[in-house]
């Protein structure tokens, strides 16, 4: 009998328990089990980055992270997947960056943005279904 940390457990009880996967749902303010939906798409939402400068490495974990964890359920768990990702392309910060530089409060989010698209797909980040801006919900 092995002493080790998984003694009292045999093969099937590990694999068995990896198929169980649990998120915190910030709906609902608990951690549930992953399921398919009985109708539909799973549907996940992580917020986007505020374009008012280059994404950074701690940017990078977390959609690295949320990329795979999509494209697993996606693959393994045949579970589908409505991936959405905002873009705030309105904030104090990118209209005070705007007045300081003379352009239009919609170019500064816009040029960061196209600069973090193309970082995303260098990392391989491809598994987002929308990235919503905004400025599209503004009137």
């Amino acid at each position: 009998m092995s002493s080790g940390l998984l003694s009292g457990f045999n093969k099937f009880t590990i694999i068995r328990n990896l198929e169980i996967m649990f998120v915190y749902n910030t709906l609902t303010e608990k951690k549930e089990e992953i399921k398919k939906p009985s109708k539909g798409k799973l549907r996940l939402y992580v917020c986007g980055l505020t374009m008012y400068d280059n994404a950074h490495l701690g940017h990078a974990r977390t959609y690295i992270f949320f990329d795979l964890l999509v494209k697993y359920l996606r693959k393994y768990k045949k579970i589908p997947v409505f991936y959405v990702q905002n873009i705030t392309d309105i904030d104090d910060k990118i209209i005070k960056q705007a007045q300081e530089t003379g352009e239009d409060p919609l170019a500064v989010p816009r040029r960061f943005e196209k600069i973090f698209m193309t970082v995303m797909a260098r990392l391989g980040i491809n598994s987002v279904d929308k990235y919503p801006r905004a400025s599209d919900y503004i009137e």
